[in-house]
């Protein structure tokens, strides 16, 4: 049964844009195992299982790297998690969500689970009806400039209130045409 449990070794770099979902897998399917190699534990008390020791096993070197000076198996992963797993930007995640449309061939099944996907990023919170409508026209607001440049820049904040989207906007807007007019 353990051998169904193992998992792989952690192998992915953190500059992967796919790090952060491999990672999360990844320690998941670790904690199954050590949930199991550490229930004999509970069975006898005298039975110490090295935390780290096994973790350190299910690590390629290049992850190893990360957590060598980490004394304790909670401060390996912590710091494992620290390095594998981002904040995301709420404003660009929410673009990425509002702008998305169904791709040719890509069934209806498929854009769901693309969508259901994009929101696990955007961190929605409970909000008033109030914060609610002006969150929606900021992000019309980003969406429909017609400046790609001043949209990039934007959605490189991860927080922004429609204000500071408009004072920001405008910013980037008269720069520009003082640039243009030299």
């Amino acid at each position: 049964m353990d051998k169904l449990l193992k998992p792989k070794d952690l192998d992915v770099l953190p500059t992967d844009s796919n790090a952060a979902s491999v990672f999360k897998y990844w320690i998941a399917t670790f904690e199954s195992l050590q949930a199991v190699e550490t229930g004999q534990e509970a069975i006898d008390p005298s039975v110490e299982v090295n935390r780290r020791g096994l973790l350190v096993n299910f690590l390629t070197p290049s992850a190893y790297q990360y957590i060598e000076d980490c004394e304790t198996y909670e401060a390996a992963v912590a710091e494992l998690k620290r390095v594998y797993v981002k904040t995301k930007n709420n404003v660009f995640a929410g673009h990425l969500l509002a702008t998305r449309r169904q791709l040719p061939g890509e069934s209806l099944q498929q854009f769901l689970q693309v969508l259901k996907t994009l929101s696990k990023d955007c961190s929605f919170r409970a909000v008033t009806a109030e914060q609610y409508r002006w969150e929606v026209v900021r992000d019309a607001f980003i969406n429909g400039l017609a400046s790609a440049a001043v949209r990039q820049r934007l959605l490189e904040r991860a927080d922004l209130s429609l204000e500071a989207a408009l004072e920001q906007a405008y910013s980037l807007e008269r720069a520009q045409q003082q640039s243009s007019s030299y």
